[in-house]
């Protein structure tokens, strides 16, 4: 089952009809990996700044990988 239009649907679907549920899982750790290591280096910074600029940017991935696989799955409005 191929997507109607590919090239301007979400880059989620298009990973998932490409590599198929294995790869839509392995996606999805990877990002997992991903924020857990930018928020250890928050963790791991000396000031309240890194803390901050690391939770800021853990949070601003989260918030789109939040939004781009909830809309894709049909749990989030398009």
């Amino acid at each position: 089952a191929a997507l109607p239009v590919s090239a301007t649907d979400f880059v989620f679907a298009r990973l998932s009809v490409e590599l198929g549920f294995v790869g839509g899982v392995v996606m999805l750790l990877i990002f997992s990996l991903l924020l857990w290591r930018v928020l250890r280096i928050g963790w791991h910074s000396r000031d309240l700044f890194g803390l901050a600029f690391a939770g800021g940017v853990g949070a601003m991935l989260l918030f789109q990988l939040m939004v781009n696989v909830g809309m894709v799955l049909g749990i989030m409005p398009l």
